[in-house]
């Protein structure tokens, strides 16, 4: 289950295989050692597989964690020392807060490109009154929002896409490097950004839907996605200035760390 929930699968006649002894579960309730072995091809596997030794390691924490618990001792009598790495390179550490904002904005871009498109297609045209005459056509209220939906998806999808390449190209034509702020701009960066910027822009379309439909007139609208756009932006700039902060899978925290790898780079070893 721990190694399901991180994204690994069991499948048959993979190349990386899992060696769990029969005693294994035996063993842990035991309060027992157990040892499982990892078989692959590190030349081509090298990268899933130190994915999947990290995940075990952490898995194997939590039990050394709860075995202690479970004895009245408190986990940290097993790790007295917290060790923790500040980066004296200061180009690095100026490139790492520049590219914290420039993910930030790009977190950000999804709230405002299509919040006046969502609120004149929904609220908008219930104060022109032009969404009755849409109504009357023969086609379910459900095929009409539906159709509104994947509008505002592509033309969201499209305007990240675009912001995306824009400040990757200013970025990259700018004095950035010759100054040593290096980060990754190149056009593979730019296509796993948008790719990982998809769902969060086909959820903001929905809900921007969904609130221009609650409103009763094309300014509260646009008033209401500016006020439901500040928490997100709010919870990106805590996480961006407390990488430390684990939020899990939510939306817009999933954003900021999956961005963090492939933007920053280099940087984020340094």
């Amino acid at each position: 289950e721990a190694l399901g929930g991180a994204g690994h699968k069991v499948e048959d006649g993979a190349d990386i295989c899992l060696g769990i002894p029969e005693d294994f579960e035996a063993r842990l309730q035991s309060g027992r050692e157990a040892q499982v072995e990892i078989v692959a091809d590190l030349s081509t596997a090298g990268s899933t597989v130190d994915a999947l030794e990290g995940e075990l390691n952490r898995y194997s924490r939590t039990l050394a964690s709860q075995r202690l618990m479970s004895r009245g001792v408190a986990p940290s009598v097993a790790a007295p020392i917290q060790v923790e790495v500040r980066n004296t390179n200061t180009a690095s550490r100026s490139a790492s807060a520049l590219g914290a904002v420039i993910i930030l904005y790009l977190v950000y871009a999804p709230f405002i490109i299509v919040a006046s498109m969502a609120s004149d297609t929904t609220a908008g045209e219930r104060e022109r009154r032009s969404l009755e005459p849409l109504l009357s056509h023969p086609v379910g209220y459900l095929q009409t929002t539906i159709g509104k939906l994947l509008a505002l998806a592509a033309v969201n999808i499209a305007g990240t896409a675009a912001c995306v390449a824009i400040s990757l190209l200013i970025l990259g034509r700018s004095a950035a490097p010759e100054l040593g702020l290096r980060l990754e701009t190149g056009l593979d960066v730019g296509a796993v950004a948008t790719l990982r910027l998809i769902p969060l822009c086909v959820m903001i379309a929905a809900g921007q839907l969904y609130l221009g439909f609650l409103s009763r007139s094309f300014k509260d609208a646009q008033q209401t996605m500016m006020l439901a756009s500040i928490v997100p932006v709010l919870v990106g700039f805590a996480l961006v200035m407390r990488p430390e902060i684990d939020a899990g899978a939510w939306p817009v925290a999933w954003e900021i760390r999956a961005l963090q790898g492939p933007l920053l780079g280099s940087n984020s070893k340094s």
